[in-house]
């Protein structure tokens, strides 16, 4: 029976229409679940591991490519794919720049990113991390005898990183799941959402015009431009404290996210 959690990151693909033969690369498969539940959404998937021995566990349908790091540029033709999966690996990342520009550059224009990862904003990971300095995803200190590839989760991301990064390689967030919630999640959530609010709407409108371009750019830039800077900064302001005081985000052990490639300029959110 599959956990609340796969069976969210599912659902960023099952709400879309059928796949009928879509082309999806799944990353870091693993043993191959994700991909056989994309499959039978009707995707032709073409999964991938560092291993580059094929586990007995994925399916026959599916096209495997082993010895895949995706530190490493994508061996994939551009927009060969209209959607690309990465459930639990942003987290073991040592460049996801790198690979949300791969993902952008496989996909076709229009092509769905879902993924998820650890969500360090949950109002409990809020609180541990107040006290303790680790947070959801990194609960306690890694093990110093793990090199630096084998360690787990200390790549995790804020969702402000996130945001950020989605916008500069060409994506938007267009869903998001909930995914497990624990009850002492919803007890911190309960007095802190008012001033989380409060707090997260007055620091994400406050957009300093002085800020939107380095000191030598901004000389030689025209009152118009700027205040089209500033318009736009402040699309991006309204988009983050949609999603930062949401019930995914405050209540969410993970981010499970659904993302559309688009030819939108990153600043542009109206």
């Amino acid at each position: 029976m599959p956990g609340r959690h796969f069976a969210d990151t599912v659902a960023l693909w099952s709400t879309l229409p059928r796949g009928d033969g879509k082309q999806v690369l799944d990353l870091s498969v693993s043993d191959g679940r994700s991909s056989r539940a994309l499959l039978e959404l009707g995707y032709a998937v073409t999964c991938t591991n560092y291993d580059p021995e094929r586990p007995a566990s994925i399916p026959a349908e599916a096209r495997y490519v082993g010895g895949l790091d995706l530190n490493e540029p994508f061996p994939f033709d551009d927009e060969s794919f209209d959607g690309v999966n990465i459930k639990d690996v942003f987290e073991h990342l040592e460049n996801p720049t790198h690979v949300l520009r791969e993902c952008a550059r496989v996909l076709r224009p229009g092509g769905v990113l879902a993924f998820s990862t650890p969500n360090m904003f949950n109002a409990a990971s809020r609180v541990r991390f107040l006290f303790t300095g680790y947070h959801e995803g990194r609960k306690r200190p890694v093990s110093y005898a793990k090199q630096l590839g084998k360690a787990a989760n200390i790549y995790v991301p804020t969702f402000v990183q996130v945001h950020y990064l989605l916008a500069q390689t060409g994506f938007r967030i267009e869903m998001a799941r909930m995914g497990i919630v624990e009850w002492r999640t919803i007890l911190f959530a309960i007095p802190l959402w008012l001033p989380v609010a409060a707090s997260t709407w007055v620091l994400t409108r406050r957009v300093r015009r002085q800020s939107l371009l380095s000191r030598t750019v901004r000389r030689s830039a025209s009152k118009e431009h700027l205040d089209l800077l500033h318009r736009r900064q402040m699309g991006v302001a309204r988009d983050l404290f949609r999603w930062m005081v949401s019930p995914q985000l405050m209540l969410g052990r993970n981010l499970i996210l659904r993302c559309r490639r688009t030819d939108r300029e990153p600043n542009d959110f109206d």
